[in-house]
């Protein structure tokens, strides 16, 4: 007997399908309430993207906002456009998020303030400035450079660009002020911050503006004048107090006097500037 083909039945009893020789089994879909469906689109749209920080749930409210607002015609003609110009609004540089954020610099770099002042010592001079500086008479400078090697065979030295800062600063220094002569004193070394310090004498009759500024702000005029008003009072009071009473001799009070400066000897024969990175251009006199 011919027998017939075995086909599969109209109806399975099972989840199964035939084909390729293989059962594969087919997972039936579960239709979830739109409610819920509604809350994983709105979930999946407020995702926020690690690149630009925002989702696409918040960028096309912004963009819907702005179209509202500003009653914008056509605006699915220019929804691009929107879209960018919303971008662009919330872009900040100073993000860390932003293109470039990672390499932002602090506001205030000392090493920046630092170079900008030791630039001017390697401009190079007009020649009406360099007529200038040769017409006067610039003080005496030692040659650091050479006097370097002797420090440093001693032990003690400043570094090769220090040096040379150091010795443009001096020979700028002894061609701005009335000096006669100028030489290195020493380098001190701070917590906060190291100090050069020169040494320089001044021209017999030279004045140093420097120097008269820092007489003023020690008060020795206003000292002198308040003395005398003081002593003039205590005058007139006595003189009172005698005449009040019979018998007592007047009281006679004896200014005192203050002892004048040495200026250009003894412990203040040199003035002495100071910088904090060999550059001379903010200095104040010590002496």
């Amino acid at each position: 007997p011919i027998s017939e083909p075995h086909l599969p039945p109209a109806h399975p009893a099972y989840p199964f399908l035939y084909g390729g020789g293989k059962d594969t089994y087919k997972k039936q879909q579960e239709r979830l309430p739109e409610e819920s469906e509604v809350q994983l689109a709105k979930a999946f749209l407020m995702g926020v993207s690690e690149k630009s920080g925002t989702s696409v749930y918040d960028h096309l409210t912004q963009v819907i906002v702005r179209i509202l607002e500003n009653r914008i015609e056509g605006g699915v003609d220019i929804f691009e456009s929107i879209s960018a110009d919303v971008k662009r609004s919330k872009f900040q540089a100073e993000q860390v998020t932003a293109p470039g954020g990672f390499r932002k610099e602090p506001p205030y770099n000392p090493q920046t303030e630092i170079s900008s002042a030791q630039i001017k010592l390697f401009e190079r001079l007009s020649p009406e400035d360099q007529a200038d500086r040769s017409s006067g008479e610039a003080g005496e400078v030692p040659d650091v450079m050479d006097l370097s090697n002797l420090w440093e065979w001693a032990g003690v030295s400043l570094s090769p660009p220090e040096t040379f800062t150091t010795f443009l600063s001096m020979q700028n220094l002894s061609s701005t002020k009335p000096l006669k002569s100028l030489r290195l004193w020493g380098k001190i070394l701070g917590l906060q911050s190291n100090y050069i310090i020169v040494e320089g004498e001044l021209r017999d009759g030279a004045v140093d503006e420097d120097e008269e500024e820092a007489n003023r702000e020690d008060g020795g005029d206003d000292g002198e004048k308040k003395e005398s008003e003081d002593g003039g009072e205590g005058k007139e009071g006595g003189e009172k107090e005698a005449s009040g009473e019979e018998g007592e001799s007047e009281v006679k009070r004896e200014q005192k006097k203050r002892l004048p400066k040495e200026v250009r000897s003894g412990v203040n024969k040199y003035v002495y500037y100071v910088c904090g990175y060999g550059e001379f251009s903010k200095v104040f006199a010590l002496g």
